[in-house]
């Protein structure tokens, strides 16, 4: 064989590899591949809708257009699923973790069993941050106004259980004010607690009520409690209403009101393990930042869960987790709040 016809197959067959050799660059890597999202809660539950609400978005964003599965792993107040991201999850950028907010404070508040690091976790954002929530008192108790709250002696406020964040709220607000010996009565589901509010069982609530409510003005509406601090009440009826945060006068008193507030406002939150390669990383956080702008995403949502999504997108969350207060004196005095003894001294 000459040497022109060796070079003329040889030019063929290079080109021939170098076609293919494009052919794969260009191929999106999450193509035909299965990204599994391991869930710190059980199948069916809210949790599970919020997830599938920004799945559905996420999967249509990830260039190459993966199947998403997945993988339910609830225990601890999320402390399992975070453990095993932080711990076992591969780094390929094919394992995502959906984990609750309770594991940013599962790890502040050192309990027992945390085995992740909150700052090295790589965080892409959630579906919803903000709350929005009124302090109010039974119109019938003539509460009209903050001067009368806080002359009233053992106000019996309603939560779910001890430790619950409503709970926390309740007692916050109770502290602040310098309420007189309030009392916390606490079994209540959330439907329970409204009827309960109703017939007198209970005095105040730290919720936030619907139009109906409001418009029937069944009760005195006294200050505003909102996650983050600087998110204003979506309803109008409250907006000219003080802020909670007016009430903590020290530095100490308004890191322990952060610290509250990070702990809501992280929401759920979706990690990646530290290390999982960076050009993965940048993907999904892009899809993801796509994702929670979705208009389809908002719909989902809210047919699903019945509010309205507020996202928080990566570098918002991954900056807030890294600011949570973790003073000695700051933890000590949540935890005090968040227990079942008498409200400390202030």
């Amino acid at each position: 064989m000459n040497q022109k016809l060796l070079a003329l197959l040889a030019a063929i067959l290079l080109g021939q590899f170098s076609g293919l050799a494009r052919s794969f660059a260009e191929t999106p890597f999450y193509q035909g591949k299965t990204l599994t999202i391991v869930q710190s809660t059980e199948a069916g539950g809210s949790g599970d809708l919020r997830t599938r609400a920004v799945t559905a978005a996420l999967a249509k964003h990830i260039p190459g257009n993966p199947t998403i599965m997945m993988q339910y792993m609830p225990g601890g107040g999320g402390i399992k699923a975070a453990n095993y991201m932080f711990r076992m999850a591969r780094l390929d950028g094919l394992t995502v973790g959906r984990i609750g907010p309770g594991h940013v404070q599962s790890a502040v508040m050192r309990d027992p069993g945390v085995s992740f690091d909150i700052d090295q976790f790589i965080y892409m954002g959630s579906p919803i941050s903000r709350w929005a929530s009124v302090f109010y008192t039974r119109k019938e108790l003539g509460l009209t106004n903050l001067e009368k709250v806080q002359a009233a002696a053992r106000l019996r406020i309603g939560a779910q259980s001890v430790g619950h964040p409503v709970y926390v709220r309740g007692r916050l607000v109770a502290w602040l004010l310098g309420l007189k010996e309030p009392q916390f009565v606490t079994g209540y589901s959330a439907p329970e607690m409204e009827v309960a509010f109703r017939q007198g069982e209970i005095d105040a609530q730290v919720e936030d009520p619907d139009d109906e409510e409001i418009k029937k003005e069944f009760a005195h509406f006294h200050i505003v409690f909102n996650t983050p601090n600087p998110y204003k009440h979506p309803h109008p009826r409250f907006r000219s209403l003080p802020h909670v945060n007016e009430f903590a006068k020290t530095d100490k008193e308004q890191k322990l009101l952060a610290l509250f507030q990070v702990f809501r406002a992280v929401g759920d939150s979706y990690v990646l393990p530290p290390g999982t390669a960076p050009e993965r990383v940048e993907i999904l956080r892009e899809a993801m930042r796509a994702a929670l702008k979705d208009p389809e995403f908002f719909q989902r949502f809210k047919t699903s869960f019945r509010v309205d999504a507020t996202p928080l997108f990566p570098e918002e969350q991954q900056k807030m987790v890294r600011g949570t207060p973790r003073e000695t004196e700051i933890l000590d005095l949540y935890k005090a709040l968040a227990g079942h003894g008498p409200l400390p001294a202030r």
